[in-house]
């Protein structure tokens, strides 16, 4: 196990990629808000963040990591169940 994050917690990375609230469209980075931008009021896609175990390439004898970071940006229907999916706790200000 590796030392508790910032917050107190253990082994948060890397076992599902999760869940945000935010409703996916391509293009909206280009025109957003650069504080806390949200997506657009409205999709058929809502974003997930992150990655999860699945996320890996087995290559000969070594696994390497396909996707990197808690920061990486993907997207699914909202009715979209897998087992390496969760979602991610927030807190509003």
């Amino acid at each position: 196990s590796f030392p508790a994050n910032g917050f107190g917690l253990y082994d948060v990375i890397g076992n599902v990629a999760e869940w945000v609230n935010d409703w996916y469209d391509r293009g909206y980075y280009a025109v957003s808000p650069e504080a806390n931008p949200t997506g657009p009021q409205k999709g058929m896609y809502r974003v997930i963040r992150g990655s999860s175990w699945a996320d890996l390439i087995e290559t000969g004898d070594e696994v390497e990591p396909r996707v990197y970071g808690v920061y990486f940006r993907n997207f699914l229907t909202p009715t979209h169940r897998t087992d390496v999916v969760g979602f991610r706790c927030a807190k509003t200000p």
